[in-house]
């Protein structure tokens, strides 16, 4: 057996689907958010939760996105129980008005996945004025629990069910920047690594299950908090590979994951019986996994919730602010210059890779860049694909630039005649990807 396979502990491993390590789990008449449920293992987490019997409300920026997936859904499992909410989590008034509507519509909370995010993206201030990376992955989250907690500890006491917080982290955060958290440089833009920021956010991710395990342990409720890796998904890496590079495919497969394999742990960690009662940990292939020394930091953790909490305060001007606690770190976060993304921008941004442009983390890069003002051009083997992709991103910018152009970066003969013609557009080029 391939070690890649091998199952661990929970009777699971890497190859494990979502269906199958909740096989014979019934979840009626739990309530779960899923953030990001409109694409990719996001998609796929409400779809096997919602065929485990749970009814799923998806938190999502593209509504329109989300009723594609509700339908997709509905088809295979009629009696699917699914409503999307409008929730933008880079933008703290969005969070705040998601849970406003979702605690008006009497709705309980057995289980909140904080799952969608944002990855590498160039140095972006958000609406709050806070690195785009850590504002999505991070403070959005953090918020949308804080302003859960109380829905979620009344509908634990009253159903007598455990309830589940996920967070959906990743392996990257051991590429965060070595101090762990940079709280004096979050929006320092000339020392920004996009990697290591999108790290950070991730590492953020497992330190506040951790701290909320702590104050959830101390109020008594019976609510977990875990953090997972989903592994790395593969399914648009290998697709447009031909066969001379099937070898090459076969064994990535081995190591990769496709999407049903990276919902598998998420799913795993926010239903399994295996996991009840256990709090605070870190899971990867549907079993316990270890974190890095940052990752098992009590002190980080807390400076950590201390820093986010008054972050919020001063956002929305809350007194009583602990100003021990990392106020003035957050002060100056919030106080620094807002760098409002321009209306046109001379900037282009090339995006070859024609395996990902065309879905998964290219789409979103493409449409990020382009809210952000960046003309993108999109290298594609599928220009249909490309052109689906650029009317969805118009429909909600309607003055982005995004152009796309034919590029097989299996044929040198292709790859030489979309660099000719990209010269002779006579177009900038200030970012390629």
């Amino acid at each position: 057996m391939w070690p890649f396979n091998r199952k661990g502990p929970s009777g699971f491993s890497s190859s494990s689907t979502a269906e199958e390590v909740t096989a014979g789990i019934d979840a009626t008449g739990l309530t779960a958010i899923v953030t990001g449920a409109s694409s990719g293992i996001g998609s796929e987490t409400a779809r096997v939760l919602a065929l485990r019997g749970a009814h799923v409300v998806m938190g999502v920026r593209n509504l329109t996105a989300a009723k594609q997936v509700q339908q997709s859904i509905l088809k295979d499992n009629p009696s699917a129980k699914l409503d999307a909410m409008e929730l933008d989590l880079s933008s703290m008034e969005s969070v705040k008005k998601f849970a406003s509507q979702y605690k008006s519509s009497g709705r309980p909370l057995n289980i909140l996945i904080n799952n969608a995010g944002i990855m590498a993206c160039p140095f972006t201030l958000s609406k709050d004025n806070i690195e785009l990376q850590f504002a999505t992955n991070h403070i959005g989250h953090f918020l949308l629990t804080n302003l859960l907690l109380d829905t979620m500890k009344k509908t634990s006491r009253q159903s007598k069910r455990e309830g589940r917080i996920v967070n959906v982290s990743s392996e990257a955060h051991r590429l965060t920047y070595s101090e762990g958290i940079r709280f004096d440089k979050i929006n320092d833009e000339s020392s920004y690594h996009s990697w290591r920021a999108y790290g950070q956010s991730k590492l953020a991710n497992i330190l506040h299950a951790n701290q909320l395990t702590t104050l959830l342990k101390e109020d008594g409720a019976d609510i977990t908090a875990n953090s997972l890796h989903p592994g790395t998904i593969a399914t648009n890496l290998f697709r447009h590979m031909g066969v001379a590079n099937g070898i090459v495919n076969a064994i990535g497969r081995l190591v990769l994951k496709n999407v049903q394999q990276g919902a598998a742990t998420t799913c795993y960690v926010a239903l399994h019986p295996q996991v009840k009662g256990v709090s605070g940990k870190y899971f990867s292939d549907s079993n316990l996994s270890k974190t890095t020394s940052h990752g098992t930091d009590d002190d980080l953790a807390k400076k950590l919730w201390d820093f986010s909490m008054n972050l919020i305060k001063l956002r929305f001007q809350i007194p009583e602010i602990d100003r021990k606690c990392g106020y003035s770190a957050a002060k100056a976060l919030l106080d620094s210059p807002l760098i409002p993304p321009p209306k046109r921008s001379p900037k282009a941004c090339l995006w070859p890779h024609c395996h990902r442009a065309t879905s998964g983390i290219g789409v979103e890069t493409t449409r990020v860049l382009a809210l952000r003002g960046v003309h993108v051009v999109m290298g594609v083997r599928n220009l249909a694909a490309a052109k689906d992709v650029k009317e969805s991103i118009l429909k909600e910018i309607p003055s982005a630039k995004v152009d796309a152009m034919e590029l097989d970066l299996s044929s040198l003969e292709s790859v030489k005649k979309f660099a000719s013609e990209f010269n002779s557009s006579a177009l900038p080029l200030n970012i390629l990807m």
